[in-house]
């Protein structure tokens, strides 16, 4: 009597045979499993394919970004619990639960925190399944540079599609005409599709004269209008916490 190879229990007769069947196909088909093994088998297989295209899906969207070892190790469980922090997590919470098309502007001095906040949601959404794209606008202008509008399609069609888009070190360096078109394109292509943008800045946020000194003043005013109905701004202060040079060695000695 033949038996299933992963539980050992023996087939049994095929009682539902149709009388038509040839001979050959009933001798194949005369005893059948009379365990639930195969049925496990195949539902497992299935959800592996299916976890397979969810991580081909996921690395789609992280080939894109800026997303480096300091980025990965952003989360919120080993996050200094600051009002800010606090709030990035519920923000994270919601939008596994709800679609929404309001997003952040974290705003305030270098090294206060606003990356790390801003890595802190993308990591714990990507870790529930959600797509995230992260973007240094500076690697981001330098990538279309090299390699033009093949780039830029690409990215925007991407842009469209992610859970959330991250837009990071806004303001760090002044746009010429060409750079504020350029953002301006990949912000109006995230708020055309009503999906969240969050964004961080060393500019006032809610300052357009602050922007002014950074974006060419011909599309300065559309960016501006844009993030303030995209992004809801929250100030990150703080003394910086970046460590020095000097403390990073003493540590390495000791």
């Amino acid at each position: 009597m033949k038996t299933c190879e992963h539980c050992g229990k023996p087939y049994k007769l095929n009682k539902n045979l149709p009388e038509s069947l040839p001979e050959n196909l009933r001798k194949l088909m005369e005893f059948i499993p009379d365990c639930e093994c195969s049925i496990k088998i195949a539902k497992e297989k299935e959800e592996q394919n299916e976890r397979l295209k969810f991580a081909e899906k996921i690395k789609k969207f992280k080939d894109i970004s800026v997303i480096d070892q300091k980025f990965i190790n952003s989360t919120f469980t080993v996050a200094e619990k600051l009002p800010h922090i606090n709030t990035a997590k519920r923000y994270a919470e919601k939008l596994l639960i709800k679609n929404g098309n309001v997003g952040i502007a974290f705003y305030g001095e270098s090294g206060t925190g606003k990356t790390y906040a801003t890595a802190c949601i993308a990591n714990y959404l990507m870790e529930h399944g959600k797509t995230v794209i992260a973007l240094n606008l500076g690697l981001y202008l330098n990538k279309l540079r090299l390699e033009w509008s093949e780039a830029e399609t690409d990215i925007l069609n991407k842009v469209q599609k992610c859970d959330l888009l991250i837009l990071d070190d806004l303001g760090v360096e002044k746009l010429k005409e060409w750079g504020t078109e350029k953002l301006y394109t990949l912000i109006d292509a995230r708020y055309r599709v009503e999906k969240p943008l969050i964004i961080s800045t060393n500019l006032n946020f809610l300052s357009e004269e602050a922007m002014k000194k950074f974006f060419d003043k011909d599309f300065c005013g559309r960016i501006y209008d844009r993030l303030k109905t995209m992004c809801y701004p929250i100030k990150v202060t703080g003394k910086s916490k970046r460590e020095t040079a000097e403390k990073s060695f003493i540590e390495f000695l000791t």
